[in-house]
């Protein structure tokens, strides 16, 4: 994941654990990561992570276990593929 950038969307209220747990593994796996931009209105789905191409998304802190593999899993994919 050298040389990927990584934007970490957070809205308002969220935990700060919510942006700044996902922004550690891939910051670990060679990534440059960003956090301080707000939710725009995307339309939100009750699943534990959402992958759609180059986004993934979770809901909560509790889904941090499933999202934090799936978010490396994803930008390493993206990285083979550039």
């Amino acid at each position: 994941m050298h040389g990927r950038k990584i934007a970490i969307l957070a809205t308002d209220g969220a935990e700060q654990v919510e942006p700044t747990e996902p922004a550690q593994a891939p910051r670990e796996a060679g990534a440059e990561v960003k956090v301080d931009l707000r939710d725009a209105g995307a339309q939100w789905v009750d699943e534990t992570v959402v992958a759609d191409g180059r986004l993934v998304t979770s809901r909560k802190p509790d889904d941090l276990p499933a999202f934090c593999p799936q978010a490396v899993a994803s930008f390493a994919g993206a990285a083979r593929a550039a």
